[in-house]
């Protein structure tokens, strides 16, 4: 979702132009890598959107971004089985209680990653615990498969319907 519905009746776009600008890139296409056509800045492209991609032969949504090198990837597959994920990365954890985290959970943890019904079983593995000069970061898999994670969005978690605290979605992990 692009909403800023905390704003009020913004224009999505018209705001983030005003604050960030624009700055040209290219659209590529996820599967052949082939150079489609030119967008306004990645910051105007959410994962998963269809809005707004201006091509022909669709539709076409957005699977990844290149923030380094401005590239906004995208693909008719978008919801193909093969993009689906069991596991992601987080970190930039914000507990709600001091003291407790995802591994203090007393009955099945569970995650919800955007808006909409959709919760999820999860299990949550530390894959470092922020030692010296290092940030916390861990590894969730859900019980069941979705297409919607992204780096950037915020993973909930909860313990028998009580929140927990939240991380921020950094990536997914390297394939075994």
């Amino acid at each position: 979702s692009q909403g800023i519905c905390f704003l009020g009746k913004v224009n999505f776009d018209e705001f983030i132009e005003k604050h960030l600008g624009t700055r040209e890139g290219a659209l590529v296409e996820d599967e052949t890598k082939e150079v489609l056509g030119t967008h306004r800045g990645y910051w105007f492209h959410t994962i998963g959107q269809r809005k707004g991609i201006g091509l022909s032969h669709g539709p076409w949504y957005v699977t990844s971004k290149d923030i380094g090198e401005n590239i906004v990837y995208i693909s008719r597959t978008y919801h193909d089985e093969s993009r689906k994920r069991s596991e992601f990365l987080c970190s930039g954890f914000n507990w709600l209680q001091r003291g407790v985290t995802a591994m203090d959970a007393l009955g099945q943890l569970q995650c919800k990653v955007r808006h909409g019904p959709a919760i999820y079983k999860c299990t949550f593995e530390w894959i470092s615990e922020g030692g010296e000069g290092e940030a916390e970061r861990a590894r969730v898999a859900i019980e069941g498969k979705d297409h919607g994670f992204a780096p950037g969005q915020y993973a909930v978690f909860y313990d028998q319907g009580v929140c927990l605290g939240s991380a921020v979605i950094t990536g997914m992990p390297a394939p075994l």
